[in-house]
């Protein structure tokens, strides 16, 4: 790193009870394993979880290294309401987000963190990703974001410029912002908008820097009437905040619903040769 000095960061990560541990434990491990350690883990368990989940918790807690702030929901509340209280409860401005089923690169938070401390005005950023099945060896695809504001803003009307268990933020700007919103569903993309729409400046670093567990429900659970009605509802809130004029959101609107009621196979051809990379 030269003589740039990278400041402290928390790390900001959730388990529920239908987490595998196995890929907790990854997860965890991927952390300890950074070429510049986190401060703290802030670790919520949103909602009662196995013994199994416990034990690999209680592992990672007994390894000293990093500290483990270990807080539990008396009852599953959702992931939305859950990352609120967990940004509250983080000690540093600089919160790095984690999921309990991916894997980071060693040096993820190392370039993240780079690039904002050279770039004092990113207020968040976060990478491109490799999607895998099963073992981390398997790439199904590569997701490539955009780096540069104008290329962040046209992005953003379809779709969430960044992926979500990349991304460090400052939590001053994010607090400034009103936090994350207790939703049950794409929190990161209500935020990213927020933001946006506040003057926030973003960004992604040129670089897979996390793998992202996909699994043979992940494009079924990107289907449903329902699912297509709540994102269109989103779509809503983008107008009301001013981010979409009203011909933008019916047109986005009606693509959520219509990719929610095709077929699991046409919507799973559609992410992969329209919406990912191969190579």
């Amino acid at each position: 790193m030269g003589d740039i000095k990278l400041p402290c960061y928390s790390v900001l990560m959730t388990v529920y009870k239908n987490d595998n541990p196995n890929w907790v434990d990854l997860a965890l491990q991927s952390m300890f394993n950074q070429t510049v350690l986190p401060s703290e883990i802030v670790l919520i368990e949103d909602g009662p979880v196995s013994e199994k989940i416990e034990r690999v918790i209680s592992n990672y807690s007994a390894l000293n290294s990093i500290p483990i702030r270990l807080f539990k929901n008396d009852i599953n509340i959702g992931l939305g309401a859950t990352l609120k209280k967990g940004v509250e409860l983080c000690q540093f401005n600089f919160i790095a987000r984690m999921d309990a089923d991916d894997i980071s690169e060693k040096t993820r938070c190392e370039k993240i963190l780079k690039l904002m401390v050279e770039n004092p005005n990113i207020c968040l950023a976060g990478s491109d990703v490799a999607e895998f099945e099963g073992d981390i060896s398997n790439i199904k695809a590569y997701v490539r974001l955009p780096q540069k504001m104008n290329d962040i803003l046209k992005f953003a009307k379809r779709r969430v410029p960044i992926r979500h268990p990349s991304i460090i933020f400052k939590k001053e700007d994010i607090l400034e912002v009103g936090n994350y919103k207790p939703l049950l569903r794409s929190q990161e993309y209500d935020l990213i908008i927020r933001l946006l729409i506040n003057g926030k400046i973003i960004s992604n670093v040129d670089e897979i820097l996390l793998y992202q567990r996909i699994d043979e429900n992940f494009y079924k659970r990107r289907g449903g009437l329902k699912k297509g009605i709540t994102l269109a509802k989103q779509r809503y809130d983008f107008y009301k905040y001013g981010f979409y004029n009203y011909f933008e959101f019916l047109f986005f609107a009606s693509i959520n619903i219509g990719m929610s009621i095709i077929p699991n196979s046409l919507r799973a051809i559609v992410y992969q040769k329209l919406l990912r990379k191969r190579s």
